[in-house]
Parts: C-alpha cells; sequence; structure tokens
C-alpha cells in the first residue's frame, strides 16, 4: 500500500491510523510558481506578465516585483560574470598565441622561418570582443 506521495506502508500498520503529512497548498503553489517565474525570466516573457502570474499564484503585488526585480538583477550578473569569463579566455588565448609565435622565432633558425599561431590569436580576440560587446550591453 503507498500513500499519496509513493512512499510504501507496511501492510501489517493497513489498519492503524495512516500518517498526516502536513502540505501547505498556498506554499507549494507560490514554489512551483516561483520556479516558473525563474524560466520566465530566463525565456524573456514580459515582466508584467510574470507578476501576474506570481499574483495568481498567491503572490502579494509587491512580493511578486521584488521577486521579479530580484530575478532580473541575477540575470543581469550572470551576464555580465559570463562576459568577464570570455575576456579573460580571450586574453589567455592571444597571450598563448604570441608566446608560441615568439618562441618559435627565437627556437627555428632564420632560414627554416618560424610558427605563427594565428588560430590562437584569432580565436583569442573573437573571444574578447564577444566579452567585450556582451558586457557594453
Amino acid at each position: 500500500m503507498q500513500n499519496t506521495y509513493g512512499i510504501g506502508v507496511p501492510v501489517h500498520l493497513k489498519n492503524r491510523t495512516k500518517p498526516i503529512y502536513k502540505v501547505n497548498k498556498t506554499e507549494e503553489r507560490k514554489a512551483i510558481a516561483k520556479e516558473e517565474a525563474i524560466g520566465m525570466v530566463e525565456n524573456r516573457i514580459a515582466r508584467d506578465k510574470t507578476i501576474r502570474y506570481l499574483v495568481e499564484a498567491g503572490y502579494s503585488v509587491q512580493e511578486a516585483r521584488d521577486l521579479v526585480a530580484g530575478l532580473e538583477s541575477t540575470k543581469a550578473k550572470m551576464k555580465i560574470q559570463k562576459a568577464q569569463r570570455r575576456m579573460f579566455i580571450g586574453g589567455l588565448w592571444i597571450v598563448t598565441g604570441v608566446v608560441i609565435t615568439l618562441i618559435s622565432y627565437h627556437i627555428i633558425t632564420v632560414n627554416a622561418g618560424f610558427v605563427l599561431s594565428g588560430a590562437a590569436i584569432l580565436f583569442g580576440g573573437i573571444q574578447l570582443f564577444k566579452g567585450v560587446a556582451v558586457s557594453l550591453g
């Protein structure tokens, strides 16, 4: 025999009173609505639609506005962090490409030429500029 949560109840306890699980439906609905609001903000659904959805789920208007503002703020911070990481990695690629080029230039004789790590430098430059573009808006 199973209770409503799929937890098995031993058969010999069948005649005893079932355990009572207190679930606040309003809080459960609010938690689900919060998860949905996170998805709505991530998918760029209009702010007023998200707030309206939260109010219908049981939040007050002020709570819904504060929650959406917090979610938007968190999303903006994450976007900036991603841009900074991209710029850092792009810079590392550029430096690595330049170092490989300089080392190969000094190691190999003048007649043999040297290795130009243009792909690494180009990739790093692209990443660096993408990061700058995202951080500027």
